[in-house]
């Protein structure tokens, strides 16, 4: 019994190394794919309240930025012994996302940028293709439609200028940070998952499926020798066929972990979101007909 409890404690040693890699793996790929589910259905249900028409209207990319920094807030803010999270610091910190991206001056410039580009695309188009460009500039009829083009331009930036006000948003962070805590929250119920699924794909199965591969290996080697005659060149195929069917198996039961941790993660964000879409926007009343074949996933 004293030399069982020996080896199981100098093969605890070997392992070690190992199982501390392996954990950390799954902690790495449960940190991953909370970051990018909670990041891709917060980027959703912001979309979803603006075609609602009950939230404000954010250019796509500033969604994608907004939800990715909202999210990593609240996984930075949870490793930490702070306050427990609150719709008010998560405002705040939306806030200072808003501010950061600078997103009213930008909002300023690329309307002005698209304004000046859409004004000389229409100018050019009006001039006559038979003038050269001297000639268009000295032309009564070229004077007459630069000035129609820059009325209509100011025409154009007088109703695009209008000011965001930080007021306007408050409806919607307010919102967006409920949902995206109440997500957080859903979410973070599998961290912790990884040290199950760890256990059972690579430390359990990993082993007794290299068993398993190492017996069958020898046993088709075996096998074939005793059955036939085999050349040199026979003997080194057999090998290599056996060497490479073990990588592929090894190669599937590692991407065995992530896949179970992504699965479980994109349920539970999954199921959330449907489950806030039904319940704000079909069941209020807010979107009173879904038509049909509408996804879910809208």
């Amino acid at each position: 019994m004293c030399g069982e409890i020996r080896i199981y404690h100098k093969l605890s040693r070997l392992t070690k190394p190992f199982q501390r890699w392996s954990y950390a793996r799954g902690r790495h790929f449960t940190q991953y794919y909370l970051k990018y589910f909670m990041t891709k259905y917060t980027a959703k249900f912001i979309r979803k309240r603006a075609k609602a028409g009950v939230g404000y209207v954010f250019r796509d990319k500033e969604v994608k930025t907004l939800a990715g920094g909202i999210v990593e807030y609240m996984l930075k803010h949870s490793k930490k012994d702070d306050p427990e999270l609150t719709p008010d610091l998560l405002i705040e910190e939306i806030k200072r996302l808003l501010i950061s991206l600078d997103e009213i001056h930008k909002r300023e410039e690329e309307r002005e940028e698209e304004i000046q580009r859409v004004c000389c695309g229409m100018f050019k188009r009006k001039l006559s293709p038979n003038l050269e460009f001297s000639e268009r500039s000295n032309s009564g009829r070229s004077r007459s439609t630069y000035f129609e083009v820059l009325q209509q331009r100011q025409v154009v930036a007088d109703i695009e200028a209008i000011e965001v006000n930080m007021a306007d948003l408050i409806p919607t962070l307010k919102a967006v940070s409920n949902y995206a805590l109440s997500l957080h929250k859903c979410c973070i119920k599998n961290v912790g998952l990884d040290h199950g699924k760890v256990k059972e794909y690579w430390l359990n199965r990993g082993p007794r499926m290299a068993a398993t591969m190492l017996v069958y290996t020898l046993y088709s080697f075996i096998i074939t020798e005793l059955t036939g005659s085999m050349t040199f060149s026979d003997r080194i195929r057999t090998v290599l066929i056996a060497g490479m069917a073990i990588l592929v198996a090894f190669f599937m039961l590692y991407f065995r972990l992530p896949d179970a941790i992504s699965s479980s993660i994109c349920r539970s964000a999954h199921d959330f979101y449907v489950e806030t879409k039904e319940k704000d926007f079909y069941a209020a009343g807010v979107i009173s007909i879904r038509r049909r074949g509408d996804s879910f996933d809208d």
